[in-house]
């Protein structure tokens, strides 16, 4: 995997919810939408207060993340980006401290037209925030959210992101060891034991520091949580009372090194149609150790002009045996988090799941996963990320730690006060 780590703190969440197409002729109103750490695309999106470089120098990389989409409408629309503030459980928070529309909502943006040649988008958008006139603040660190509307009809979400501002006060050390986990058969049996040691500074009320997010590369929408009161018989949390704490979960699953999609190349891939994907249907890969990957993210920037629109591409899975519950698409194209657009079916002629998605031409980390969507939650509940991808300790993954505190001030609130990212090694237990 490329691992990309700014000023030895690293990590993000995102997520983003747009209309996927179903025809050739309807593309989402926002497509390709993407959040990232600064200016660099492979940086997760965060923002972090008080961090410096190893020399001592402020360290001002991630002092911003960058908001990235398309739009095909004949004129720009007329849109409008707003930021909430969100507690560990990512519910708005409505303390009208917290909630300053001032300074949360904007209309301006910067965008580009599309090149000549490219059919499916007519802007392009890529803003910072905060904005570069300081209308947009995060002053308080934690976890967010930006919702994207169109000022015509402001209840319609377009797309929403996440992310997390960090106030760099708790050090923290992320170390992962391979393990066996007896409780589970082969390949299952094959875990990471994840644990963050965190010195709690004499300013901040130790007692208030009593939990642990843990995400594994980019699936932001899967977090392992690690809480002093919690039930999970494979976490736990070392020093209660003291400043020195150690947050542990012993039973992570490496899974498989995900997929690679490639379709950079105009001459095997052209314009203006739909993509084969070179090799044939993919299979399961449940005892089959996969190359190293991208750790769940992708590159597309640097593919410009006519190698920056967008393609209808058919994914198809082969199975012997058929799962019991559906079979969804997830990826660096949709931020890992599948909806009922990119669950598969099934081709009786071809005996073959499949599905087809836009997306804008680059090279992606992808893979299939097992569940049953929820149209009340709007989520694949009871996800399986292993069964038709394999599970191995020698994969090489990325887990950050991002470790909450809550403030006392105006009436309570959920901070971000440390967070570090380790990484998985190849040797065995």
């Amino acid at each position: 995997m490329m691992r990309h780590l700014t000023g030895g703190i690293g990590t993000l969440l995102l997520l983003f919810t747009a209309v996927h197409a179903a025809s050739t002729d309807d593309l989402p109103f926002i497509s390709g939408l993407r959040i990232y750490g600064g200016a660099n695309e492979m940086l997760p999106p965060i923002i972090v207060h008080g961090d410096t470089l190893p020399n001592g120098t402020p360290n001002t990389s991630n002092d911003f993340i960058t908001v990235e989409f398309d739009v095909h409408t004949a004129l720009p629309p007329n849109l409008e980006i707003r930021f909430f503030h969100c507690n560990r459980d990512w519910a708005q928070d409505r303390n009208i401290f917290l909630v300053d529309e001032y300074h949360n909502t904007l209309s301006t943006f910067s965008f580009a037209p599309a090149p000549n040649g490219v059919e499916h988008y007519t802007f392009h958008y890529a803003n910072p925030y905060p904005d570069p006139a300081g209308v947009i603040r995060f002053t308080y660190s934690g976890n967010w959210i930006f919702q994207i509307v169109n000022r015509n009809d402001p209840s319609a979400i377009l797309a929403e992101g996440r992310f997390l501002v960090v106030d760099a006060l708790c050090p923290v050390r992320v170390s992962v060891a391979n393990d066996y986990f007896s409780e589970a058969a082969s390949p299952l049996n094959q875990v990471n034991r994840v644990t963050a040691s965190v010195v709690v500074p004499k300013d901040l009320e130790q007692a208030f520091v009593t939990t642990a997010d843990v995400y594994q590369d980019r699936r932001f929408y899967n977090p392992r949580r690690i809480d002093l009161n919690d039930t999970d018989s494979y976490t736990f949390v070392d020093g209660i009372a003291s400043l020195r704490k150690r947050f542990i979960v012993r039973n992570m699953h490496p899974g498989n090194e995900y997929r690679r999609l490639d379709i950079s190349r105009m001459t095997a891939y052209p314009n203006g149609q739909p993509v084969r994907l070179i090799g044939g249907p993919d299979l399961s890969r449940f005892y089959s150790e996969g190359p190293r990957d991208l750790g769940g993210s992708a590159h597309v920037r640097e593919f410009g002009g006519l190698r920056s629109d967008y393609l209808l591409v058919e994914f198809h899975l082969s199975l012997q045996h058929d799962p019991e519950s559906d079979i969804f698409l997830a990826g660096a194209f949709n931020q890992w988090r599948p909806t009922a657009a990119d669950r598969l079916a099934y081709d009786p002629g071809q005996q073959w799941y499949s599905i087809r998605e836009w997306i804008r031409r680059g090279v992606y980390d992808y893979q299939y996963i097992i569940g049953t969507w929820d149209e009340t939650s709007g989520e694949v509940l009871d996800q399986d990320w292993l069964t038709l991808e394999g599970n191995d300790f020698r994969t090489v993954a990325d887990y950050t730690v991002v470790l909450y505190y809550n403030d006392t001030h105006f009436g309570g609130f959920d901070r971000i006060v440390g967070i570090r990212k380790g990484t998985s090694s190849l040797s065995l237990p």
